[in-house]
């Protein structure tokens, strides 16, 4: 009956009909192309995409040794995570991170870990706390930011603003070591063995590891206290202007990267997360 009744449309009503089916199409088009340019590039530093990570970061005064208040787990091992495996040569991989740090909350510490290795899983009840622990990407109580994968961890960008955008990327080929802040290098290291070989570091996570301070009898977790977009690895070492094309828009994905938060860890399986 509705085909009957199609035909029996004059041709310059089928026209019109078809001609307004294009328009709604190509407007649609339009719509979704200003979307995509508006969650990229400039606008990426002014909100959070829906599918973002907010994590609760740590509470002031907590004891050293308490279990993690929000992270999401990796799922895989550090050889797999950088690639260190079945290589015949030294190792390459790029890791960046789109991230911002929450506006001040009374009670809550600034800063935390963004990446964190050690030997054992976050603990749970009964379980052991870990004998290895390295931070890979951290913001310290000050706002101060450190990138590195070898023995030496400088501080790579100081007093980070609040509620601001921030995209850092570190780059790790034949010993050399660089770190880039929205796009621009910041740090660089020669001659320098990664560090991610040296300890059994068997376990992952975004949002939360392990600090060393003397002051904490040692070391105690650090949870991060902030929105993560995303953070990704490649095993290959990308150039400067790869990296640049990165922190122009968080969107962009030159090659497929071997892991990302966004899409290998959905919301459902991180712990004490918001989005």
């Amino acid at each position: 009956m509705a085909a009957l009744s199609w035909r029996s449309l004059p041709d310059e009503v089928l026209v019109a009909i078809r001609s307004a089916t294009a328009l709604a199409r190509s407007t649609c088009v339009r719509e979704s192309d200003l979307e995509l340019i508006h969650r990229s590039a400039d606008s990426k530093r002014q909100y959070a995409l829906e599918s973002s990570l907010r994590f609760g970061g740590q509470p002031v005064g907590l004891q050293a040794k308490r279990l993690p208040q929000s992270y999401a787990p990796v799922f895989r091992s550090t050889d797999t995570l950088f690639g260190l495996y079945a290589r015949e040569a030294a190792p390459s991989f790029t890791l960046d991170a789109w991230f911002s740090l929450s506006p001040v909350e009374q009670g809550v510490r600034h800063g935390g870990v963004l990446l964190g290795l050690q030997s054992e899983k976050c603990r749970e009840e009964g379980g052991r706390w870990p004998d290895f622990h390295c931070q890979i990407l951290h913001v310290n109580a000050e706002r101060n930011l450190y990138c590195s994968v070898t023995a030496e961890k400088p501080c790579v960008a100081i007093e980070l603003e609040l509620g601001r955008w921030y995209h850092v990327a570190l780059v790790f080929e034949q010993r050399f070591q660089k770190v880039y802040l929205d796009g621009a290098l910041v740090d660089s290291q020669h001659d320098q063995e990664q560090q991610l070989e040296s300890f059994p570091y068997y376990y992952a996570q975004v949002g939360t590891g392990f600090v060393s301070d003397d002051a904490y009898n040692g070391w105690y977790m650090y949870g991060f206290y902030g929105v993560v977009d995303d953070l990704r690895v490649w095993h290959e070492a990308m150039s400067s202007e790869q990296i640049a094309a990165l922190s122009r828009d968080g969107a962009a994905v030159l090659v497929r990267p071997t892991f990302s938060l966004k899409r290998d860890v959905p919301a459902w399986m991180a712990y004490g997360v918001e989005k």
